[in-house]
Parts: structure tokens; C-alpha cells; sequence
């Protein structure tokens, strides 16, 4: 759900801001790639660098320049010159992520989806809480006793 709001808001925005007759297939495989990265990032152990980035606390691990330079390639391959595909992303790679920022700073209800929070649960489906009680249930309720199970592999 959060994914597909996330493509429909980055394909609108960049229906909005790039130029040229391709602007529709460049703005629908941009926006694949942009969830594309997310979810890369989210399922590769990147749930930190996402949520520093989407709350304006860092570059998400270079996923800017990341998607500013498959941006430019996507315009290439869509008949743009490579000057003019390289300014583009440029200029359009900050402006998405700094539109999705907005969208996850705001308290709007019509921007309820993008919560933070539920990032965790899209990070391979199971947050923290999740795996200590999948442990407890292996242990038996003793989730304690892991540490000493594991010492005992080591005698």
C-alpha cells in the first residue's frame, strides 16, 4: 500500500518535471526505480539510513545520487541527450526526495500512509517485536535462556 503511494506520488511528480516527449514512459520507469531502491534499501538492513533520510536527517546511504543517476539513464535510453538527461536529474533527483520528505513530515490526513513507523514492517515484514517473539516461542517462553543455550554450543 505505503509502495504504490509512493509510485503514484513520484510518477506525478515526475510527469510535472521533465521535459520532452517521453516524459510519461520516463516518469512511470523512474518511479519504478525509485520504489525499487527503497525497497532494496529496506530489505538490505537500510531501515535506518531510509528513515534518516526521509526525516531530512541524512542522504539515505547515496540513494539521491543513486536515483539521480538512473534517472539520467532512463532519459538516455528514452532519446535524450546525455547533457541534457544528466541537468535534468540534476535538478528533479532532490525534488522527489524532498517531496516525499514533505509527505512523511505531514500530519494532512490525506498524506495518513506515509508513516515512518510502518517502514519496519515493509523491511522484510517482521519488526523487533516480531522476532523476540519468534525467539520466545522456539525457547519455550525463555527467551533469557538464549545466551545460555548458545554457550552451551561452545563447550
Amino acid at each position: 500500500m505505503m509502495m504504490d503511494l509512493l509510485k503514484k506520488m513520484v510518477m506525478q511528480q515526475l510527469i510535472s518535471k521533465v521535459t520532452g516527449a517521453a516524459s510519461g514512459a520516463v516518469a512511470e520507469q523512474g518511479a519504478g526505480v525509485f520504489v525499487s531502491m527503497i525497497q532494496e534499501k529496506l530489505t538490505g538492513g537500510g531501515l535506518g539510513d531510509i528513515t534518516a533520510l526521509l526525516s531530512g536527517q541524512g542522504d539515505g546511504g547515496n540513494m539521491i545520487s543513486g536515483f539521480q543517476e538512473k534517472l539520467g539513464s532512463i532519459m538516455q535510453e528514452q532519446g535524450m541527450s546525455a547533457d541534457e538527461a544528466t541537468s535534468q536529474a540534476t535538478g528533479i533527483a532532490p525534488d522527489i526526495f524532498n517531496s516525499v520528505k514533505e509527505k512523511f513530515a505531514s500530519t494532512d490526513d490525506a498524506d495518513a500512509g506515509f508513516d515512518l513507523s510502518a517502514l519496519a514492517g515493509l523491511a522484510g515484514g517482521a519488526g523487533l517485536g516480531d522476532v523476540i517473539g519468534g525467539a520466545k516461542d522456539l525457547l519455550g517462553g525463555d527467551v533469557g535462556g538464549l545466551l545460555g543455550k548458545a554457550k552451551g554450543l561452545f563447550k
